[in-house]
């Protein structure tokens, strides 16, 4: 299986995008900040707050994934996930799984 992991700077101001750096079915936000996610910026129903030392994870299996939708759950290239600080600049650890 191929995998990375990678940090990514947010900030508080913004809704800073994670795009998906290859197409996989697997992705696991380590918080180390305090941030918080959405599935889509504008979109707050969609939000979830991960207190520092979370993790949060998306997982599938890959054949069911493909056979339910005919391709991978995050596309390459694709924002996987939105995540934004309640204050300050801090990496967050975002991790990619084929």
């Amino acid at each position: 299986m191929n995998w990375i992991s990678q940090d990514v700077t947010v900030n508080s101001s913004t809704w800073t995008p994670v795009a998906a750096p290859f197409d996989c079915d697997v992705l696991t936000v380590r918080n180390t900040a305090g941030a918080s996610l959405r599935y889509s910026p504008g979109q707050g129903a969609t939000e979830d707050q991960l207190e520092p030392g979370a993790q949060f994870s998306i997982a599938m299996h890959r054949h069911t994934q493909r056979w339910i939708h005919g391709g991978p759950r995050f596309k390459e290239g694709e924002p996987a996930v939105y995540l934004k600080l309640a204050a300050g600049t801090a990496a967050i650890k975002v991790t990619f799984l084929r």
